[in-house]
């Protein structure tokens, strides 16, 4: 370091210059492609512009940059998804799904960088919850293919993340280790089967769906779906007495995506150490997107023209969610926020003595003038999320007389204000029989 501190005794001015070699020398990336490209995607998807946003990863290339694959195969998957190309959605959903194995199963030295460095440099592993997402978005795919059998391979793999995630936290009650809604739509699928073995396996996901709802981290959130309710005891009756009051009838499942899902923002603390150094501590934050739907109903037509309706219930608030999952990791994002400048400070400290030794007060006043611009420049917080998803998940179900319907959906406001209808097409239901159909709204 000897020749960093003759450069400072020389010309003062050229702290500049430093700050940009230090920045540079740190892994902090001068450019974040990764925040412009994904802004791209996120304001086609905020527009409801699902098909150019998935041609633009086809034509694109990996956008997100190295240390955000996960993040770009999320996207991709889920683009897909809304743009109905349900194959390309499974693929990249399973490739998402590889990535976070691999991820888990490297090193951890790259955890233990983000100690020294900022979190931004290591991969992105993602939010537990946003790992079963994939799950649930994968079985919709599968529902969408009318494949249920691999819908329900998808409920199974959801189930062994629960227990996986019971066993890293066994003694948190406030944190994420259990997805009520991703409960609710396994029982649905089991159910759906009319085997004896899966309708016990949907009994067990609709008892787990219902504990979660009502457990600490859930249960300010929202109460558990009435349907949620009915379901557990039809399908208790049925396996307990062979009584089935629904057995003569077909259902049709509406699962919908509302709204925009939360965005991280940085928190920037700067305060002075008692001897002039500049340090500052850097985390994100969850911001909420305003979105004007606030509810939707699903309707059935009959070639009769009977019409039956019913109005959807919330099955996950996945802004609330996603914030709950960060307050309980805070104190660990601060934690981390105030040891990277403590270890700053000492090596700062140590340059400052050894420039003072060596070349006089002037050179010392420089590297405590470069320290603290070094500091504030280099010290970001990670603001990656899964931005595409949405705010929250509804429910809703109608228990029709086989036959054939016409289907529709409208989107309501404040005071039931009809903002806008869709429409599902026709369907011809048979007896017991379940159908299942997804949209997507983001206004």
């Amino acid at each position: 370091m000897l020749w960093f501190s003759g450069i400072l005794m020389y010309n003062f001015s050229i702290l500049f210059i430093l700050v940009f070699f230090l920045a540079s020398c740190s892994s902090v990336p001068k450019k974040q492609p990764l925040l412009f490209n994904q802004a791209t995607i996120n304001a086609l998807v905020a527009a409801d512009d699902f098909q150019q946003a998935a041609q633009v990863f086809k034509e694109g290339q990996e956008m997100y940059g190295p240390k955000s694959k996960l993040l770009y195969l999320f996207d991709r998957a889920y683009v897909a998804h809304l743009n109905k190309e349900y194959k390309e959605s499974i693929r990249y959903f399973t490739f998402a799904e590889y990535k976070i194995d691999e991820l888990y199963t490297k090193s951890i030295s790259n955890i233990l960088s983000t100690w020294i460095l900022n979190d931004i440099n290591a991969p992105y592993r993602g939010e537990e919850f946003e790992h079963t997402l994939i799950n649930i978005f994968q079985a919709l795919n599968y529902l969408s293919l009318d494949d249920v059998s691999e819908a329900l391979v998808e409920a199974r793999s959801l189930d062994r993340k629960m227990n996986l995630l019971k066993q890293l936290h066994p003694d948190e009650k406030n944190v994420y280790r259990e997805d009520a809604f991703g409960r609710l739509l396994a029982g649905i699928l089991y159910e759906s089967t009319n085997r004896r073995q899966d309708l016990n396996d949907a009994i067990i996901s609709y008892k787990k769906a219902l504990t979660a709802y009502e457990s600490p981290f859930y249960q300010d959130m929202h109460p558990p779906p009435l349907i949620l309710k009915e379901n557990l005891k039809a399908a208790a009756e049925k396996f307990d007495r062979g009584i089935d009051e629904k057995q003569n009838m077909a259902e049709v499942y509406l699962i919908h995506s509302n709204g925009l899902g939360a965005i991280k923002y940085p928190v920037d603390i700067s305060f002075p150490t008692p001897d002039g150094y500049l340090m500052q501590i850097a985390f994100p934050e969850y911001n909420e997107r305003f979105y004007e739907i606030k509810d939707s109903q699903l309707a059935a037509v009959s070639v009769k023209n009977k019409k039956f309706q019913a109005k959807t219930e919330l099955g996950v608030n996945l802004v609330a969610v996603a914030k709950k999952s960060f307050t309980a990791k805070k104190n660990w994002f601060i934690a981390k926020g105030i040891v990277r400048p403590l270890g700053k400070y000492a090596l700062e400290r140590t340059l400052e003595e050894k420039a003072r030794e060596e070349h006089g007060r002037g050179a010392a006043y420089a590297v405590k003038g470069v320290s603290s611009l070094y500091n504030l420049f280099s010290e970001q917080a990670d603001l990656r999320s899964w931005q595409t998803l949405p705010a929250e998940i509804r429910i809703g179900r109608l228990i029709l007389p086989p036959g054939s319907y016409t289907l529709n959906v409208s989107f309501l406001g404040e005071n039931n204000k009809i903002l806008g209808t869709g429409s599902l097409g026709e369907v011809t239901l048979k007896e017991g029989e379940k159908r299942f159909f997804n949209v997507r709204s983001v206004h």
